[in-house]
């Protein structure tokens, strides 16, 4: 170890400073004009001379001013530090590392300052200003190239000659190393990026050994995101690198933070020994948390290890230990070791690869056969070549002799591969694509022949998909290799085993036909479980809101839970994060022990564990917990917990009335009151609450308790209420509970959106309408058919101004939890309010809009049921309809229907009678409402006649019975509108995804429903019986049903039945039908028979997409229009630009998609082409493509007639539909 005034060890050059500066100057030629200058007064020769001998030595000073905005050279230099443009000055940087140090700071000098005017990592590491050139330099050089190792050049660009060339500079070498540790994050906003630069060295950790006494009080830094970018810089280190820093890394791997004692750990394991003595200190004498981190891992590190003495410390430590959080830590090992199964867990046999191909017949005819393939192939592709130098050359008799060597010899990698011109790599993946379907081929015979080409791995250490795809067409026929063997035979051949499981590693939630069994894929996965169990733990603490199913599934696989997994897993299940609990649930639910641990968990010492584990119990349905969980709801003090015990025991069919008590809510109600609001309710009125009366004595409710329930609902921070409080909220009287809970909701919205000063708005609409005036002078074009493209400044602002008005100054979402009390209070005026919402702030306030929709989900009234089903079902913002998707799937599960049935049993009546009746009473008088057939409303007065609106009260009548039923039947006009679109959107679905209702379902929820069943009426229905139509029928306004051709039709209450349609039913019935919906004027609800069927042909089975009416040409409005009549929503995720149009299925999981060519925006009226039809499904997290035999066929005809639709009302197909379409 040496201190930062150690020498570098001088490297004599190999090439003079003014022949590197000629490679420079060569580099930079593009950049300059013909004359070779970058600017008027500074040329190419001068750079040249300044770095070769340092004159003129202003030059560096002057470049800023003189370049200015001298792009070229900006983008040249830029584009070098990025791996995806060409990298000019690697020819020049090949050679960096032998040149004079001091022409090296020259050049540095000369990139900071050509970058002076935008500059953009100037001053990110702190370093002494003097010394900006090696960061500007060093940054440059790699910048994101960092993260391709695998280029030559990465191995030139060493600490050791930046050290050199700091010194030259008479700085200290160790400036860039402990500037790349010790530098703050929010120094700078490029802080981290240019230290990574830094780290990136391939001579890094050779660095820090050289000055680890300097770097040393750097390593453990306050804050959690400091620490991980410390780890980050350290975690490519070796392990001899990494020793003298064991210490610091021991405490980190102790932190609070879960994703920093992550990280550390996975650098402690390799430097364990040295680590161990501070761990042991830690665990002795440290803070609480720190010394249980600490024990927990040193008692992972005696299991793994099989260290006795090590489990004994653990063990003894955690016993003698005074904190009852790490006294609990054995309890916690007891439970784990419980679960330890006797005899070998997860045994597997690992096969053995013979990797010598037997030198036969077989292979000499193969050979043969693939020469003689690849020798014409190469003939014919150079005959269509007209430069000879740009030929393939052939095959030479050595090369055929070494490849044949290679096969029949017993080794899994060749001596040399075979580098092919890239005609000839065309030819030779042809060749090889046929050899999977040929009888003998074995998968060791097709890897060595893509080894051999070198097309298995690429540079980057990836498999490259070809040699995938042919190993698994020969996996299909043959069933070979298993995939053990295979993931074994790549490792010999080179593979790592990251690249292995980021090709293998994730298991589908529906596995494909032909795809690898469970018993075929758990030995790969038990043999690799170190790093699968290491890969997912890294993601999992990264990613925290990503999709790791899949992962968890490869570990779900292994017919027994690895008992060193279970800790962690019953960790993540019961309090990691959302997105992972449900997954590592699922792992755990192979483990005889869960429903024991998960018992256990009921008792934890952290509130936030006994909620967690009284919710599994629920899923669960574990009625063995229900004693437990009793007994904790009565010493449960923390009302989130005991909220969710409640939630549990009402689920499991117990009663939550003894545990709820009046005097307990009064008195954590005036706590709370007692301790303040806090700056979260800043905003509201106290005095304006209303007032809230006890359903059984009518007694008035203290304001205080209504402030602290309050209070303690925006402390909780969630919009949905729990057990506990929803019980308490049942105490009150209706009229009074529902008015509380919607002056809550009303005050919470209007302070959400609250707008900006009449004057701030006028200036913010101002500063627009001159930007936008200003962009439409310059993009004339992209305002051609807007009806603002001639406004001058002061029209565009009298168009913005009203938007602006509304912009809200702030935001409420802190005070989210005010909702969970406006939840369990509120009734259905709440619904409109929420849904007005959603279509005002969907795009600006997704989070406020994803808190009201789960809100939602709490009010008991149809029309709340019916908005989230409508939200979740098709909805513009994609994060707002998968949280109303979500949480329609909960309330679903706690009422123990299905999402189908949830929406057919919760649609909202508007008030009318099972007769299709709403009697409005003005007291003395009343008034009759009657839904019609036709859907129209009559209502009539008390003497029978016809009027059109409910008249003012007379002075006889009940003003405030008048008033209510004014209200009632403007929500009733609003509600019907509502639940007809809602419903027949509801109905085509069905018919589109097939959908079956038993009869008596049926007639009860549809045909009986007094709005629904207009609609039913006008559609026809069949009986089917295993997928096949028996009868079908329509029914009538009497309730009768009536087939085709008039006789009636008895129906029994078992049988299923759905809508019928012609792509179901005989062509003949179709007619008949159409005949007697056309006889007695019935308008299908939607077309049934007569828009045509399409059927799949045969060939196009395993095809992705429909093209029948690509290239056909219609306005974009017009396209826009059409589409969105048909269901379909922009599919926009979050570009400028959009291609697509979706509509979504969510009973399959499918997304039916329209492509066309494309629209950017803001949106211009300009031509657009169709392009095709296709069909996806979300998988963890991933879109799936699906082939068109996967998508049911009346759906698929369904989305063609579509496609067909918006063929037909376009100008026609036009052949140069690409280039019409391009601008």
């Amino acid at each position: 170890m040496t201190t930062a005034t150690a020498e570098q060890p001088a490297i004599a050059p190999a090439m003079t400073s003014a022949e590197w500066a000629a490679k420079l100057i060569e580099a930079l030629a593009p950049a300059a004009d013909a004359d070779g200058r970058l600017a008027e007064t500074v040329s190419l020769a001068d750079i040249a001379r300044y770095v070769a001998d340092g004159e003129p030595a202003g030059l560096p000073a002057a470049l800023p001013a003189r370049l200015g905005k001298q792009t070229k050279l900006f983008d040249l230099l830029i584009c070098n530090s990025a791996n995806h443009y060409p990298r000019t000055l690697d020819a020049a940087y090949a050679e960096v590392g032998t040149v004079d140090p001091a022409a090296l700071v020259r050049w540095g000098e000369v990139v900071a300052a050509a970058l002076e005017n935008a500059y953009l990592w100037k001053g990110a590491l702190q370093v002494p200003a003097r010394a900006n050139w090696a960061s500007a330099l060093i940054h440059q050089m790699l910048g994101w190239s960092r993260l391709w190792p695998e280029r030559p050049l990465f191995r030139k660009i060493t600490s050791a000659m930046f050290e050199r060339a700091l010194v030259a500079d008479g700085l200290d070498p160790s400036t860039l190393v402990v500037a790349a540790v010790a530098t703050p994050l929010e120094h700078h906003k490029h802080a981290e990026s240019c230290a990574r630069s830094v780290g990136a060295l391939c001579d890094f950790g050779e660095a820090l050994l050289r000055y680890a006494d300097l770097v040393l009080p750097h390593l453990a830094p306050a804050g959690a995101e400091q620490r991980l970018h410390v780890l980050a810089l350290l975690a490519p280190l070796t392990s001899d690198c990494l020793k003298p820093f064991a210490a610091p890394l021991a405490e980190l791997a102790c932190a609070s933070s879960k994703q920093v004692s992550a990280q550390a750990q996975s650098l402690v394991w390799r430097v364990i020994d040295e680590a161990l003595p501070t761990l042991r200190e830690i665990a002795r004498s440290a803070k609480p948390d720190q010394r249980l981190q600490a024990l927990r891992f040193l008692d992972d590190i005696a299991r793994r290890r099989d260290d006795a003495a090590l489990h004994e410390f653990a063990r003894d430590t955690a016993r003698a230990d005074k904190a009852a959080s790490v006294q609990a830590l054995l309890g916690e090992w007891d439970a784990r070791d419980a679960t330890v199964q006797e005899g070998p867990v997860n045994a597997y046999t690992v096969p053995v690869v013979t990797w010598a191909v037997p030198d036969d017949a077989s292979l000499a005819a193969l050979l043969d056969d693939f020469w003689r393939e690849v020798d014409t192939g190469i003939e014919q592709a150079n005959a269509r070549i007209a430069i000879e130098a740009h030929r393939a050359p052939v095959m030479t008799a050595a090369t055929r002799e070494q490849l044949r060597g290679y096969l029949v010899a017993a080794e899994p990698s060749p001596a040399s591969t075979v580098k092919l011109h890239h005609v000839a790599e065309k030819v030779v993946y042809t060749a090889l694509e046929r050899l999977p379907e040929r009888d003998g081929v074995s998968p060791v015979l097709l890897l060595k022949l893509y080894r051999y080409f070198g097309l298995l791995i690429n540079p980057s250490g990836w498999l490259m998909y070809q040699a995938t795809g042919a190993i698994e067409r020969l996996r299909r026929r043959t069933g070979r290799p298993a995939m053990l063997e295979y993931a074994l035979a790549l490792t010999a051949m080179g593979a790592t085993t990251g690249k292995l499981l980021d090709s293998f590693g994730n298991v589908r939630e529906r596995p494909r036909a032909g795809d690898r069994s469970t018993e075929d894929l758990w030995p790969f996965f038990a043999h690799y479980l170190n790093a699968v169990t290491h890969e997912l733990k890294w993601k999992v603490q990264n990613y925290p809101t990503a999709d790791h199913s899949a992962r968890f599934r490869a570990l779900g696989l292994l017919p027994q839970v690895p008992p060193e997994l279970v800790t962690w897993l019953l960790e993540l299940a019961l309090t990691g994060p959302k997105a992972q609990r449900g997954p590592a649930r699922e792992v755990l639910a192979r483990l005889p022990q869960r429903d024991g641990l998960v018992i256990a968990a009921l008792t934890d010492g952290k509130a936030d564990v006994r909620a967690a584990a009284a919710g599994w119990v629920r899923d669960l349905k574990l009625e063995a917990a229900v004693p437990a969980l009793e007994k904790a709801a009565k010493t449960e003090k923390q009302e989130a917990a005991k909220g969710a015990q409640l939630e549990t025991l009402i689920a499991l069919g117990r009663s939550a009335a003894p545990f709820v008590d009046r005097k307990a809510l009064a008195k954590d109600a005036e706590k709370a009151w007692a301790k303040g609001a806090g700056k979260e309710l800043d905003w509201f009125d106290w005095d304006a609450l209303p007032l809230v009366a006890w359903a059984d004595t009518a007694q008035a409710v203290d304001p205080v308790l209504i402030r602290g329930m309050v209070i303690q609902a925006v402390k909780q921070k969630t919009p949905e209420p729990h057990a506990l409080l929803r019980q308490y909220c049942a105490m009150f009287e209706p009229r009074s509970r529902e008015a509380l809970g919607q002056h809550l909701l009303d005050a919470w919205i209007a302070a959400d959106t609250r707008p900006i000063s009449a004057d701030a708005a006028k200036r913010a609409a101002q500063e627009s309408a001159r930007n936008t005036h200003t962009f439409m002078t310059q993009y004339p074009q992209y305002y051609a058919s807007s009806p603002q493209k001639d406004y001058t400044v002061e029209q565009l602002y009298e168009a913005l101004l009203p938007k602006y008005l509304k912009q809200p100054v702030g935001t409420e979402i802190a005070s989210k939890g005010i909702l969970a009390l406006a939840a369990a209070c509120a009734g259905a005026r709440a619904v409109p309010v929420v849904a007005r919402y959603l279509k005002d702030y969907y795009g600006t306030r997704a989070a406020h809009c994803k808190a009201l929709v789960a809100m939602l989900a709490w009010i008991p009234e149809p029309a709340a049921v019916q908005l989230l089903l409508a939200v979740g079902n098709r909805f513009r913002t994609k994060g707002i309809q998968e949280e109303a998707a979500q949480q329609v799937e909960a309330l679903a599960e706690r009422r123990g229907w299905s999402v189908a049935e949830l929406a057919d049993r919760t649609i909202p009546a508007a008030g009318f009678d099972e007769t299709g009746t709403l009697t409005l009473s003005y007291g003395d008088r009343e008034f009759v409402a009657r839904l019609m057939p036709d859907l129209t409303i009559e209502l009539k007065d008390e003497t029978g006649k016809k009027i059109s609106a409910l008249p003012d009260p007379r002075k006889d009548d009940d003003e405030a019975l008048a008033k209510e039923s004014k209200k009632t039947w403007s929500d009733a006009k609003k509600a019907i509108k509502t639940v007809l679109a809602q419903q027949t959107e509801r109905l085509y679905e069905a018919l589109c995804t097939q959908r079956e209702w038993t009869f008596e379902d049926w007639n009860r929820y549809l045909l009986q429903h007094p709005i629904v069943r207009h609609l039913v009426q006008r559609l026809v229905w069949a009986v089917v019986d295993g997928g096949e139509t028996r009868a079908t029928f329509r029914p009538l306004d009497d309730g009768s049903l009536t087939d085709a051709d008039d006789n009636a039709v008895t129906v029994p209450d078992t049988a299923r039945v759905r809508i019928a349609h012609e792509f179901t039913v005989p062509a003949e019935l179709a007619e008949r039908w159409q005949q007697h919906l056309s006889d007695y004027k019935v308008i299908p609800l939607f077309s049934l028979f007569g828009r045509g069927v399409y059927r799949l042909p045969a060939e196009k089975q395993h095809e992705q997409e429909l093209k029948d009416f690509e290239g056909y040409v219609l306005p974009n409005f017009t396209l826009r229009s059409r589409v969105q009549k048909l269901g379909y929503a922009r599919a926009n995720h979050g570009e400028s630009w959009f291609s697509e149009y979706e509509k979504p299925y969510r009973a399959l999981g499918i997304t039916a998609v329209i492509e066309f060519s494309g629209s950017s925006f803001p949106e211009e009226n300009k031509p657009v082409a169709l392009r095709s039809l296709k069909f996806e499904r979300q998988e963890d997290g991933y879109t799936e493509s699906l082939t068109l035999d996967q998508i049911p066929g009346l759906l698929l005809s369904e989305c063609w007639q579509d496609l067909r639709q918006l063929a037909a009302e376009s100008k026609g197909f036009d052949p140069d539909w690409a280039t019409t379409c391009a601008t």
